[in-house]
């Protein structure tokens, strides 16, 4: 019920008279501050908006207290009565109004700190895709060395071993290699090697495989020459 709305009204036309009525509310946790000063100060406003006219407000009943209006007393009454609903009701409304805003700011928080939350875990998940992917290409590349390094040291043993099968075989044919065959020392080195050796860049002597090895010379382990 709005107490706007409430009016003198006439003893025989009143369908419901509120007597002894007092203010209250649902919520008791709400509390309205209406000062004894904000009350009077809102009573006099409303006396002077609606002053006492005793030909227009005398026979009336006043809503609140069922009393018939015969003086200025018993108008003013009506009017402070009316007052202190009028004022209970706003103060009402404020504070629903302020406790509404609350809630609302309080929700808008609490999606917020959802949605923060929500953010954080998907930069987590890309960042963890991120390092996985990165260490899929690590550990692939790390994989992939030794069967490289084991392919070339099966074609090295393969190598070297087919050289030692050429060069073997009887003393006739190894006393002919060794007279024919050419390989190459360094001035300061204690091995003999091919002709495309890397370890010939600072000198290359040619010399026959024999002498090599009567000189004391060892074949080079990278090379692989003619034993």
């Amino acid at each position: 019920m709005s107490y706007k709305n409430m009016t003198l009204v006439k003893p025989d036309s009143a369908v419901h008279i509120i007597s002894n009525i007092r203010y209250s509310i649902d919520e008791p946790d709400i509390e309205l501050n209406i000062t004894k000063e904000q009350f009077l100060v809102a009573v006099n406003q409303e006396l002077a908006v609606s002053p006492y006219v005793p030909a227009k407000h005398n026979g009336l009943r006043n809503p609140y207290t069922g009393k018939i209006v015969t003086s200025v007393a018993d108008y003013e009454e009506y009017i402070r009565e009316y007052t202190f609903h009028r004022l209970c009701e706003e103060g009402t409304v404020a504070a629903y109004n302020a406790r509404i805003t609350a809630e609302l700011r309080r929700a808008n928080a609490r999606h917020e700190e959802a949605q923060s939350r929500t953010r954080l875990k998907y930069r987590l998940l890309a960042v963890f895709l991120c390092m996985a992917l990165v260490s899929s290409f690590i550990y692939i590349g790390i994989s992939s060395k030794p069967a490289e390094t084991k392919d070339n040291d099966s074609y090295n043993a393969g190598y070297s071993a087919g050289l030692s099968d050429a060069q073997s075989g009887d003393g006739s044919t190894n006393g002919a290699l060794s007279d024919t065959t050419v390989v190459y020392i360094t001035r300061s080195g204690s091995k003999y090697h091919t002709k495309d050796c890397s370890y010939l860049r600072g000198s290359s002597i040619p010399i026959s495989l024999s002498e090599a090895k009567s000189e004391g010379y060892g074949p080079c382990s990278r090379c692989h020459p003619p034993r």
